[in-house]
């Protein structure tokens, strides 16, 4: 009797946790890794899903480890699924679902909203998924990913966690928090920003058409073609970069920046420079390298958050705000030679002016985008004691008219001025 009800239990719980839409046996299973979200053409979205191929491994994802692309159109993301069952001789388990990537159209059409009101956990998708924009179509971005397998995927997560902790580039956030955000009022979404690595391509291209020019010009041909809307093969290439960062080798695909949202509303994006100094307004900056303009020449220095972040809040019509940052500060290279004494007579000053011009500027332009992505909105509703007095106020008619100051005191790191000014 007693095996028969274990034999019961077991087989009543499997359906629970298979992490998909039906129960099916084991060895049937792809593990989903990440998803992306596309416009569609014959349907509403074009899913994307990066799938491990090894069925049956175990159950930790393996970085050197196969991934495959598979695709599926549908009015929602239950529809795309359920095509992609048909044309597949397994079943999706999204249980190791780690990232779902947007593309910028898909954002600007508002996906973000709708999966929002997709119940994750009939997919067993945990909550803490995080969630990315790219500039590039999300399929694209998929197949960069299974470039090198499971490898890329795991690269990918690694360069996330080393910007946002080690160089303050880019953002992290998960389902969970943007969904909290967008619904609560109090802070705007602020999630990763990626694109595809265009210019290692763009520099064969590059030394191609200038082979083809001469070649043209002894022809007596044009020296340059373009595309169908007057751009170059070159600067077709550049539109999927980063907001103008140009990057060189590493990966096809890559995170840098911002993405910003008005709630659930795609706002625009800031690139990885501009994403230290917004992390620096709302508190977040761990740590990185920025080099500033010092006279004729610029300093390379490495800042990091001392936990040290306050900010005074005054409502009204006009709201006014005082963020106050301190950072420890090391000077990692100066090429004018400035003595120890020159920190006190001027740099310290110099530098700390130079941060808060910065954060103020990316402030500026996340409030002409409507876009509460330093979160000064939490600050002001803890003047409220109540859900209905916040809501009275209307924070986000307050926001765009709001006035912020950011003073910024640097402390050095004694043994790190004293060797690197000398």
């Amino acid at each position: 009797m007693k095996k028969f009800s274990l034999f019961f239990l077991i087989m009543l719980l499997l359906p629970v946790n298979a992490g998909c839409l039906g129960a099916v046996p084991l060895d049937a299973y792809k593990y989903v890794s990440s998803l992306g979200v596309d416009i569609g053409e014959s349907k509403a979205y074009s899913i994307t899903f990066l799938v491990q191929s090894e069925a049956n491994e175990s159950s930790t994802q393996s970085a050197a480890g196969e991934a495959l692309v598979l695709g599926a159109d549908g009015d929602d993301l239950f529809d795309a699924i359920t095509t992609a069952h048909m044309g597949a001789p397994y079943q999706l388990n999204f249980e190791r679902l780690n990232t779902i990537i947007f593309s910028k159209e898909a954002a600007e059409a508002g996906c973000l909203e709708k999966l929002g009101r997709v119940a994750l956990n009939a997919l067993n998708i945990r909550q803490s998924v995080k969630l990315l924009i790219c500039l590039c179509p999300a399929q694209t971005y998929l197949q960069g990913m299974a470039g090198a397998g499971m490898q890329n995927m795991t690269k990918l997560q690694q360069s996330l966690l080393k910007n946002y902790n080690e160089e303050g580039i880019s953002p992290i956030i998960n389902y969970s928090l943007v969904h909290e955000a967008a619904e609560g009022g109090r802070i705007d979404p602020v999630l990763s920003l990626g694109a595809l690595d265009t210019s290692a391509a763009q520099a064969a291209k590059a030394e191609s058409a200038a082979l083809s020019s001469e070649a043209g010009e002894k022809n007596g041909e044009g020296s340059e073609k373009t595309g169908q809307e007057g751009q170059t093969s070159q600067e077709a290439e550049a539109q999927y970069t980063t907001e103008g960062v140009l990057r060189f080798g590493g990966m096809s695909i890559y995170a840098s920046g911002a993405a910003l949202f008005d709630r659930w509303q795609f706002a625009g994006v800031l690139n990885g420079f501009d994403t230290r100094f917004l992390l620096m307004g709302r508190g977040e900056f761990q740590r990185g390298r920025l080099q500033v303009p010092y006279g004729d020449d610029r300093l390379t220095i490495f800042l990091a958050n001392t936990g040290l972040y306050e900010t005074e809040m005054e409502l009204g019509e006009v709201p006014k705000a005082r963020v106050s940052l301190l950072f420890t500060c090391e000077v990692l290279q100066d090429d004018q030679g400035v003595s120890e004494a020159g920190w006190e007579q001027g740099l310290r000053q110099a530098v700390e002016e130079y941060l808060e011009a910065e954060i103020s500027r990316v402030f500026a332009r996340c409030q002409a985008l409507n876009s509460d992505a330093m979160g000064m909105g939490r600050v002001a509703s803890r003047h409220f004691s109540t859900v209905e007095e916040w809501e009275a106020y209307n924070w986000k008619t307050k926001y765009p008219q709001m006035e912020a100051s950011f003073h910024v005191r640097l402390t050095p790191l004694d043994e790190n001025i004293t060797s690197g000014l000398e």
